[in-house]
């Protein structure tokens, strides 16, 4: 299926979906969403991993498309927020790894999109938030809830009231994502379901946003499994 606004792209079980949308700074608006929940879809049963990333170097993804917003009547505004939902949810649920790599600004929309991948790996130059509670907007694709998952309550809290944005730290992003795909299917031979980490606990990095966007955030429909048996759910495969 030709595509607009992304481009897909694989080698061997891992594909790379990339917001094509450059001068708009990858801003998502309602084609790129459902072009994105088409290929997500045809890429899950197909791939082993899957890349998600955005144009050049300045985004991953920006927000949602502000022009596209501004006229939106309430129901409108509603069906683009659904196409969100939808979208962050496969992502979260679908059987293959999911990877967001982030170069440049993750906002908005964008955001949400990384913390629904199984992980994050950033550029230098990776910037994070939720600016459109200054605009009297709140994340709309779920992110509020996954948020709180991954850095906890008091940290989800001050990124979602401020739409505070911060630079990611160095992490080798472009060099260490195609590696991490690689390895993840070698964990699950024969094409097998992995299981996502039970929730609860400690959230990675201890409350750090920073941190906590290097590792898997807990995924919904998990049971709660304490101690030892909890390690070993997580090494296991459906």
């Amino acid at each position: 299926m030709a595509y607009e606004n992304i481009q897909v792209s694989r080698e061997g079980p891992i594909a790379t979906l990339t917001v094509n949308r450059p001068k708009a700074l990858n801003a998502l608006n309602s084609a790129t969403l459902r072009e994105l929940l088409q290929a997500v879809r045809e890429a899950a049963e197909s791939s082993r991993a899957l890349i998600l990333t955005g144009a050049g170097d300045k985004a991953f993804v920006a927000g949602a498309d502000i022009s596209e917003m501004a006229p939106m009547t309430p129901w409108t505004a509603r069906e683009f927020s659904e196409l969100g939902h939808l979208l962050t949810a496969m992502l979260e649920d679908i059987p293959c790894a999911t990877i967001a790599a982030v170069n440049g600004y993750a906002l908005g929309g964008g955001l949400e999109l990384a913390v629904a991948c199984d992980m994050i790996y950033a550029s230098e130059n990776a910037k994070v938030g939720f600016p459109e509670v200054t605009l009297g907007i709140t994340p709309g694709f779920g992110g509020t809830q996954r948020l709180v998952r991954l850095v906890g309550k008091l940290r989800a809290k001050e990124i979602i009231f401020t739409g505070v944005d911060g630079a990611l730290p160095e992490g080798g992003g472009e060099d260490r994502h195609p590696r991490a795909a690689r390895r993840r299917p070698r964990e699950a031979p024969g094409g097998a379901r992995l299981r996502h980490p039970a929730p609860g606990g400690e959230p990675p990095g201890g409350g750090d946003l920073r941190a906590a966007l290097r590792h898997p955030g807990p995924r919904r429909g998990d049971a709660r499994v304490p101690g030892k048996e909890a390690r070993q759910v997580r090494g296991k495969v459906k």
